[in-house]
């Protein structure tokens, strides 16, 4: 993380726990979006925003993560390394998402 995104998140931080009354939500978040943009990396903006939504809405989308990996949990049949043992009758050893690894073959038989 950089100093201009750390040095936003700290103002926009302030705001939204000790200035509520004077500050709403909404245009303490987006005044910090602003200064990411304009004097941060091309990806701050997105970032002080997503970090600033969490902070601003703790809850909002946990309901929804809950929910999509206990789906996934029902639906994967694949360990989550990402790792799956073929057929060892094949002489495939494990197989990574790009890459196969086979067992060298001998030549003598």
């Amino acid at each position: 993380m950089n100093r201009v995104d750390l040095t936003v998140l700290r103002l926009a931080v302030y705001e939204l726990e000790y200035e509520k009354e004077e500050v709403p939500v909404g245009v303490a978040i987006n005044e910090a979006v602003e200064l990411a943009k304009c004097f941060g990396s091309e990806e701050s903006g997105a970032f002080v925003n997503g970090i600033l939504g969490k902070i601003a809405n703790p809850d909002k989308k946990v309901a929804a993560r809950k929910a999509s990996s206990k789906n996934e949990e029902q639906t994967s049949a694949r360990p989550k390394s990402g790792f799956k043992v073929k057929d060892p009758s094949k002489k495939v050893v494990v197989v990574n998402r790009n890459v196969s690894s086979r067992a060298p073959e001998n030549k003598n038989e």
